[in-house]
This record gives structure tokens, sequence and C-alpha cells, in this order.
């Protein structure tokens, strides 16, 4: 699957993002995936015990330009996610 993803990804020079539980983040930390915002879930809610943490997670493609334009797609992937989450978006 992550071999698909990344010739996808190679195909149409777009960013890859997905979510990784805390056990598959190294797998694709390997594929140079970088973090971008982890989300902590209390499994007591749900009568067991412990923790489980998912990381969104984002990879650019190997042509992806300078870093202002790497730096320039890290805020609006982060503006996307609060949107989606209903926080307030900083407007520049």
């Amino acid at each position: 699957m992550v071999k698909w993803g990344l010739e996808k990804q190679k195909e149409t020079g777009l960013n890859c993002y997905l979510q990784a539980s805390e056990q598959g983040r190294n797998l694709y930390s390997n594929y140079k995936f970088q973090d971008i915002d982890t989300v902590v879930f209390n499994l007591e809610r749900f009568g067991l015990i412990g923790v489980e943490r998912m990381t969104e997670m984002i990879r650019y493609p190997t042509e992806s330009g300078t870093p202002e334009t790497r730096a320039r797609h890290v805020v609006e992937g982060c503006q996307d996610q609060n949107a989606r989450r209903g926080k307030a978006v900083p407007h520049h």
C-alpha cells in the first residue's frame, strides 16, 4: 500500500498525507513522512486501559521545490487541519 501511494505521489507531484498509529509511525518515518500533529485518545472512555496516539504525517514530493514552498505547504496543511477541527485559522 505504501509503495502504491508513493508511486501515485511521484506521478502527481502532490504531498502525501496519512494518519499513523504509534506502532506505524516509525515505518512511515523511514519513507520520509514527517509529523504534523498527534492526537491522544483516552481509551478509558471505551472501557479499556491506556491511551492511543494517532499522528498526522506528511511526505513532500522529492522534487518539491524550495524550502519556502515546502514551508508554505506545511502552513496550508495545518490551516486545513485546524479548519476541519473547528479551530481558528489565522489569516496572513
